[in-house]
């Protein structure tokens, strides 16, 4: 999907490189800018100007605290605690939480987390003064003057400091595979136009926190007397108890379990992960990973993701923070040979039996799950991975499994039985069936008004860029998701997330594949299917390419969540003869072929796209087998010093797709199509 954009001409960026005080004069926005800032990378580079082109002056440390002087798109004009005045990227910081924040408006709940599907506490009254604790995407973590703790809704207050600009409060989490090294930021060719402003670099006069050491987890921001460290986290299986030990003489620490997250969050105040402090999965019927975070300066927190529900006590010995996993034992099943297949398309399974309880997961049309109890129309289930929910009874079908062999399944609602294909995913359902659009992370992602026209205009999913080898899966990505997936699926719209693998470490790649997959929204969203940009494997030894996708797709399907498909996202064998497609047929669910025609200057017709999608499809289906599911990617944008495909060419992509049979087909990518290509996609 990387498709370099055109350079800016070469007197031009000469000229703008040679005059920064013109470049500034021209994006520079001093509105809206808070105060200060701190570093949430370890090596972050403060440059001579607003961009990866220009020179680095020096490089700060995670939790440099900086003062701000104006900004320039994402970038910040910063001043270190030396004098030295330079420019930052804006997602490699933070903003400072405040100590204290100011209930606006009227009897406010405090809730038990944060989330409107959490219990209320209590209410608060407008102008009550709470102090902060935590943050957890827009929800406060605080304490109430009568020392109740709870969380609030961070639109529902403001900040109660005098010494904090907080307009752009966040408290941004970066992943920990994130670094912080040129190649890592967004290229200047990349970079999204600026907004115009003022020539003048006023500095903010607020003076600034006390220390360099921002805490999110105290009543103020001042320095903690000690701050701690985790300098390992290990597994340890011991028969039914499993123990996560985390190396830390931190005493004050908060053990919670989530379960419709199916995962234990410790969070230790005053701490901090050190460097190479890593996230790692599993292989266990309780346990499925850990995942370290550093939430803000002082606030660590450690995710313990389970396979099935399960209890905890926790201790603390030799430097040691000890927590111990024991499963939750089932009631017997009313009958150990019952199972229950899925007649709806798509289920909900949730934590009670009723639709008062929280959804865990969704499932499609043929999944099989084992019964372990009933209560009146509502059964208890296991999925496949261990979890255990409820299901509504008037959406499945029972029968019964005899040892290895299955007696032949009846769909109770109509006394037929299924086909091969109906006991998979219904076809209509498929997050990847019928026709797409694609962000990238060099885009916007698609706004309310998008996912209007697209609901009216029968685009069935999205696909939405948030992660990328060399990037990770940071929080400004995270917030996309966060917006995007629960207002596409209130408009009936699939989300897709992909992310960009290089696959030069294909188990960090799985994990990062896996952390986006199991990302889960502050509204309680999940995406419905997760695709691999593949498209770096080694094309001279086809052997060691089909050997690096099974290892990376393996250690993914290991640990999706159930249900939801994985998709390979590749070039098309005219490009890559030698790529592994068969393999991505064996492993993945689905493969999309960027199928891009139009890459020199002769003149292209609709027959020139239209026999090139063709051939694309029916050469892998030839290789990979008739069986497996091809969504076709057409061409939406223009390859360098080369015009955007025509309307006839795009007519000519679609209906090659439609007579090959294509699951589905999409266009990549949607922010660079012209309006009559939009309408012209929507309506065909």
């Amino acid at each position: 999907m990387r498709r370099k954009i055109k350079y800016l001409i070469t007197f031009l960026v000469i000229f703008l490189m040679t005059n920064e005080t013109f470049v500034y004069a021209a994006v520079s926005s001093t509105q809206n800018l808070p105060s200060y800032l701190v570093t949430t990378g370890d090596y972050v580079n403060i440059r001579k100007g607003p961009g990866t082109q220009y020179g680095i002056i020096t490089q700060v440390n995670k939790n440099t605290l900086l003062n701000v002087l104006d900004k320039s798109g994402d970038w910040y004009k910063v001043k270190l605690q030396n004098g030295t005045v330079g420019w930052i990227a804006g997602w490699l910081t933070a903003t400072p939480l405040p100590s204290s924040i100011k209930v606006n408006a009227n009897d406010v709940n405090i809730r038990k987390g944060p989330g409107t599907n959490y219990g209320i506490i209590t209410q608060a009254k407008k102008g009550t003064v709470l102090s902060v604790l935590g943050k957890s995407g827009d929800w406060y973590k605080v304490k109430l003057p009568n020392g109740t703790t709870g969380w609030i809704a961070g639109w529902l207050v403001i900040p109660n400091d005098t010494s904090n600009n907080s307009a752009n409060q966040s408290s941004s989490t970066t992943s920990n595979n994130q670094t912080q090294t040129p190649k890592n930021e967004p290229s200047v060719a990349n970079a999204q136009p600026s907004s115009t402003g003022t020539s003048n670099q006023p500095t903010n006069t607020n003076p600034p926190p006390t220390n360099t050491n921002i805490t999110s987890t105290g009543q103020n921001n001042k320095t903690p007397s000690k701050l701690y460290t985790v300098d390992s986290i290990k597994f340890d299986n011991k028969g039914e108890t499993k123990s996560i030990i985390i190396s830390t003489d931190s005493p004050d620490y908060n053990v919670t379990k989530q379960t419709a997250k199916n995962a234990i969050f410790v969070e230790l105040n005053n701490t901090i992960i050190k460097n190479g402090v890593r996230g790692f999965g599993v292989d266990d019927e309780i346990v499925r990973g850990i995942l370290p975070n550093q939430i803000s300066s002082t606030l660590a927190r450690i995710v313990i993701t389970l396979n099935r529900d399960a209890n905890y006590s926790t201790a603390q010995e030799d430097g040691k923070l000890i927590v111990n996993i024991t499963p939750i034992s089932v009631s017997a099943t009313p009958n150990s040979s019952t199972f229950l297949m899925i007649t709806g398309d798509v289920v909900n399974i949730r934590n009670g039996p009723g639709t008062q309880y929280d959804i865990i997961t969704q499932l499609t049309r043929g999944y099989i799950l084992e019964m372990l109890d009933a209560s009146e129309e509502w059964y208890k289930v296991r999925l496949k991975d261990g979890r255990i929910g409820w299901v509504a009874g008037w959406l499945v079908t029972v029968y019964e499994r005899i040892g290895n062999e299955s007696t032949q399944i009846v769909d109770r609602r109509t006394g037929t039985t299924p086909s091969r294909g109906d006991i998979g995913q219904a076809l209509s359902i498929l997050p990847y069936a019928g026709k797409g659009v694609w962000y990238s992370i060099y885009t916007t992602p698609p706004t309310a008004s998008d996912l209007s026209f697209f609901a009216s205009s029968n685009i069935t999913h999205i696909y939405l860029e948030v992660a990328t080898s060399i990037s990770g899966f940071p929080d400004k990505w995270k917030s996309w998701l966060d917006t995007v997936v629960p207002a596409a699926h209130r408009a009936g719209i699939k989300v897709i997330a992909w992310l960009y693998t290089d696959l030069k470490n294909p188990s960090y790649d799985a994990d990062l594949t896996v952390q986006v997959a199991t990302y889960i929204t502050p509204s309680g969203h999940r995406v419905d299917a997760v695709a691999a940009d593949i498209e770096e494997l080694p094309q001279k030894d086809p052997v060691k390419a089909s050997q690096i996708v099974e290892d990376y797709a393996k250690q993914v399907r290991n640990k999706l969540p159930a249900g939801m498909p994985f998709i390979a996202i590749t070039f098309p064998p005219q490009y890559r003869p030698s790529y592994p497609y068969a393999t991505m047929a064996k492993y993945f669910d689905a493969i999309a072929l960027m199928d891009y025609w139009n890459i020199s200057n002769k003149t292209y017709t609709y027959d020139d796209a239209k026999s090139f999608v063709m051939d694309s499809v029916n050469i892998v289906r030839t290789l990979a087998g008739d069986d497996v599911h091809i969504e076709v990617i057409l061409q939406g944008y223009a390859e360098k010093g080369l015009s955007l495909p025509t309307l006839d060419e795009l007519r000519g992509g679609i209906d090659g797709a439609k007579e090959v049979n294509a699951i589905g087909y999409s266009v990549y990518k949607w922010n660079t199509l012209t309006d009559e290509h939009k309408n012209l996609f929507a309506n065909y």
